[in-house]
């Protein structure tokens, strides 16, 4: 039996993580594993080794120091997943809401590491499947 590449989705969003689950239930290409918070993303991304990561960049704050800002905990969790050992060599593709356009964002995502930038308002997650299909082709 061969096991399904995994899908790791980092997003506190709990409509968006039923609906991706729903999606990717339906697909039955991928197992996918959701984690609404940092640090269970980076616990998670560490035992299970996914085979690519969909994170998002505003996340709630945490017990870890990730940052004053929401909107930067997703860089810092980018920039925790890329000096770790077990999870540096994970592609990780930033899924958020913050315009392509908004300070900088793709260029700082792409320089921790990230290998794309999607903004979740242009794609229906069936094309986010599809997507995540032209990357992990196993």
């Amino acid at each position: 039996m061969t096991t399904k590449p995994k899908v790791l989705l980092i997003d506190d969003d709990h409509s968006l993580i039923h609906m991706y689950t729903l999606k990717f239930t339906l697909d039955d290409t991928y197992e996918l594993l959701t984690a609404d918070t940092p640090e269970r993303g980076l616990e998670i991304a560490r035992d299970a080794s996914p085979d690519i990561i969909l994170l998002d960049l505003v996340l709630p704050k945490s017990a870890q120091s990730f940052g004053n800002l929401n909107k930067e905990i997703g860089f810092h969790v980018l920039e925790e997943l890329k000096k770790d050992e077990k999870t540096k060599d994970i592609p990780v593709v930033i899924l958020t809401n913050l315009d392509e356009k908004t300070q900088g964002n793709v260029e700082r995502a792409k320089e921790l590491g990230a290998i794309d930038y999607w903004v979740k308002a242009h794609y229906q997650p069936a094309e986010v499947i599809e997507k995540v299909r032209q990357l992990v082709k196993k």
